[in-house]
């Protein structure tokens, strides 16, 4: 990013990324991130090309204001284990197979992913809430 400033974190483009797949998985809605990099093609990334993914105050502020409840409440609101698991969708996977692969059912899966219906196309990114043995 040749003397860019970046006001959040710089990620290289991976081979097969696209904006909106970014924009997924740093949670960063895709506008702010095509303001952040006005002298970036965004229809044509390029794998190695270094792009800026602006911080969200607003998710920042929630986030902050999650963790504080979650340590007063010794509760993780986003997942009762607090770690996540990103996947991506390769090939022609169905629905139940993720959900028996990753022991999940259909309602935390789709909590975790903040929808209540689902599609799954390739190169979808998923939140898996991660199983912890006691």
């Amino acid at each position: 990013m040749e003397d860019r400033f970046c006001a959040g974190e710089e990620y290289q483009v991976r081979e097969g990324d696209t904006l909106y797949q970014i924009s997924r998985r740093h949670q960063i809605p895709l506008d702010q991130i095509m303001q952040a990099n006005p002298y970036v093609n965004v229809y044509n990334l390029q794998p190695g090309e270094w792009i800026c993914i602006p911080r969200n105050m607003e998710r920042s502020q929630q986030s902050q204001e999650r963790n504080e409840t979650t340590t007063n409440n010794n509760m993780d609101h986003t997942n009762r284990n607090g770690i996540m698991l990103e996947y991506v969708i390769t090939g022609n996977e169905t629905l139940e197979q993720v959900l028996n692969k990753f022991d999940v059912d259909l309602e935390e899966l789709l909590k975790y992913n903040g929808m209540n219906a689902i599609g799954l196309r390739r190169g979808t990114v998923l939140r898996i809430p991660k199983k912890i043995d006691d």
